[in-house]
């Protein structure tokens, strides 16, 4: 597959999948084992950030790797990782790198890299005397 076909997967996989709350998309566009893992994050997600949204500024491809740069954003109102509600809206950047085989995303042990320090400070979970990065 091309580079291009392989973003396209990525960007169905954010689109349709995550801001779609559509986990059937996983199933189509993911090697079993990451579609379960990543049902079982994702019902986690919604049920703690039920407006929760990936927006892509930038995808990178090269072979069948596709990087691709995130920002999530997502109203906090449910229990998530231990922290009770907050009622706060969180904008955290991370980046993602998947493998793209034969039309489907593998799974290849690497998990998204998310800028934990800032959803915690913007939930109010750690206090800093610098603000968050923009």
């Amino acid at each position: 597959m091309s580079v291009e076909e392989n973003k396209a997967i990525v960007r169905r996989f954010f689109e349709e999948g995550w801001n779609g709350q559509n986990p059937d998309r996983f199933d189509e566009l993911m090697d079993e084992r990451y579609a379960a893992f990543e049902r079982e994050w994702s019902a986690e997600v919604w049920a703690a950030y039920a407006d929760s949204h990936f927006e892509l500024p930038e995808m990178i491809a090269e072979g069948d790797k596709v990087v691709t740069r995130v920002v999530w954003t997502g109203l906090h109102t449910g229990p998530f990782w231990g922290a009770a509600p907050t009622g706060k809206t969180i904008t955290v950047n991370g980046m993602f790198i998947h493998r793209v085989v034969d039309g489907r995303i593998q799974w290849d042990g690497r998990f998204p890299m998310i800028d934990l320090l800032s959803w915690q400070q913007q939930l109010g979970l750690v206090v800093s005397s610098a603000p968050p990065p923009p």
